[in-house]
């Protein structure tokens, strides 16, 4: 930064990242921190709001195909999560402030498929099913 505050620091081996990779808020508070194995993140990378709060979780495997996601909001609650294979499938769960589930997507190759489901106060409130991003079959 103009400041003289370290924005980012990593290390390149032969031209991949590799190890931790830590990036800086402007007054040098810890912004972000992933693990790199041969320019593939690997393991637990963290997101932060100022004053080092958890913004994000995600873990990482596969090379960086396969995550697991936590979005947390700044008092600590769980807004979202992501979940994807590394195959094109992925799942998006919705939180409430009091961290209750309150919708699940199915996606594959972008698209709705699978079972929407939405909930209220916890309990299942309506399924919806999806084809290709398409609604088929009969909504409960």
């Amino acid at each position: 930064y103009e400041n003289g505050q370290l924005k980012s620091s990593g290390i390149y081996a032969r031209g991949y990242l590799t190890g931790p990779v830590l990036s800086y808020y402007e007054d040098g508070d810890l912004q972000s921190k992933f693990d790199y194995n041969r320019g593939n993140k690997t393991g637990l990378g963290e997101t932060y709001f100022k004053g080092q709060k958890i913004k994000n979780r995600t873990q990482y495997s596969n090379k960086g195909k396969d995550e697991i996601s936590d979005t947390y909001n700044e008092n600590g609650s769980i807004l979202k999560s992501f979940k994807t294979d590394g195959l094109n499938s992925n799942t998006w769960i919705h939180y409430d402030e009091n961290g209750r589930e309150i919708l699940t997507e199915p996606y594959l190759a972008g698209k709705l498929n699978g079972s929407r489901k939405q909930f209220e106060k916890g309990k299942l409130i309506k399924e919806e099913p999806y084809i290709n991003g398409n609604k088929q079959g009969v909504e409960k």
